[in-house]
């Protein structure tokens, strides 16, 4: 689970900290924990080398976890302990930085993505202090992609197209805007549902394309589940090519695919775990009986039934990855040298949100895709 962590430099810093503490608390269900946890900070109080030691520790496991990190103190601190870390917007953490007298808070990282300016105005209501928020389509009032992707839970397919889309919505730009899914509203007054323009976003699982003379940035969807078999000891270039032209056939991208489901006698079938771990999907295994429950009209074969114990592996773990609720397939059993592949979407379409309905550091984030 994300925590939020709290790191002061020195004890009039440590007081503000506490103070931040206990007003997130009771505005958040996240865990919140505070560094140093004992008393004294970390400049000069006769243990500094130590304490530095475990602050790097402490920013490196926040990092790595994707907690949220507030540093209560000197700026050029922060930049310094965090900046061996910084990789890439999409995966770094929400960070920022307060003054400690608790007057300014500023997000240093990840103001969108990360939900850094989200935490920032919330820090900035618990304490009474000014939140300095720098980024652009935020101080104009404007659409800002990586946000909107973010609180609907969809992956940006490319960073330096949605770099685009933000700078031409700053030139004053409309944007050209598609979906494969409902939306709840009118869309943003930046966009133009519907037409091309020379920049343009599309909401879908699928391969499009723009016409000649424009670009698109697609932001994925990424609930579809890949329901795999093949031989014992089947070889990572064979599973990996049967997925590629499922996929292909299926007419999704690669990113939309979020699970690879197998029977659970397949649990340790190294070629399926390598493909989940390349692709960094969720791994999912179903016994016979789970198998047995998928609802649907399945294509049977009686050697199958023999060997796992229902007569479609593939097809009813797709079915079954893709959770409660029912599950389509896009595509049915396919044998691909050996493997066999189906891929299923859920049957109920996501709604896309024009406006916030809910807060990441609330505690209970929705679910979002691969990043």
């Amino acid at each position: 689970m994300r925590e939020i962590v709290i790191v002061s430099f020195t004890d009039g810093g440590r007081q503000t900290a506490i103070r931040l503490k206990d007003g997130l608390t009771a505005r958040t269900s996240l865990p919140i924990r505070l560094w140093p946890a004992g008393e004294g900070g970390v400049i000069g109080d006769g243990r500094e080398s130590n304490r530095r030691a475990d602050l790097a520790q402490t920013v490196r496991g926040a990092f790595s976890q994707g907690n949220g990190l507030i540093f209560v103190g000197a700026a050029g601190i922060a930049v310094r302990l965090i900046a061996p870390l910084i990789r890439d917007k999409r995966e770094d953490p929400a960070v920022l930085v307060i003054d400690e007298a608790g007057r300014f808070v500023i997000p240093l990282l990840c103001g969108h993505i990360g939900g850094a300016n989200e935490l920032t105005l919330l820090a900035a209501s618990v304490l009474g202090a000014q939140a300095v928020i720098t980024t652009a389509t935020d101080l104009h009032g404007l659409f800002a992609v990586d946000v909107f992707a973010r609180e609907n839970g969809l992956v940006i397919e490319d960073m330096e197209a949605a770099r685009r889309i933000s700078a031409a919505v700053l030139r004053g730009e409309r944007i050209g805007f598609f979906s494969d899914f409902l939306t709840d509203g009118p869309a943003p007054p930046e966009l133009t549902p519907g037409v091309w323009q020379r920049e343009n976003i599309c909401i879908t699982r699928k391969k499009r394309l723009a016409p000649p003379g424009s670009s698109l940035l697609r932001l994925l969807v990424c609930d579809a589940v890949i329901g795999m078999g093949c031989r014992r000891s089947a070889s990572l270039p064979a599973v990996r090519q049967a997925a590629d032209m499922a996929l292909e056939q299926a007419g999704l991208c690669g990113l939309a695919i979020r699970a690879l489901a197998t029977a659970d006698r397949k649990r340790e079938e190294p070629a399926l775990l390598a493909l989940a771990t390349e692709r960094n999907l969720a791994f999912l295994t179903f016994t016979p009986q789970e198998l047995a429950q998928a609802e649907g009209s399945f294509a049977e074969s009686a050697f199958v039934k023999s060997v796992v114990g229902v007569g479609n592996l593939c097809e009813r773990a797709a079915v079954l990855g893709c959770g409660p609720g029912g599950a389509r397939l896009l595509l049915k059993k396919t044998v691909f040298d050996g493997v066999t592949a189906a891929v299923a979407v859920p049957a109920r379409d996501r709604r896309i949100e024009w406006k916030k309905k809910y807060s990441m550091w609330s505690g209970s984030d929705r679910e979002t895709g691969k990043t």
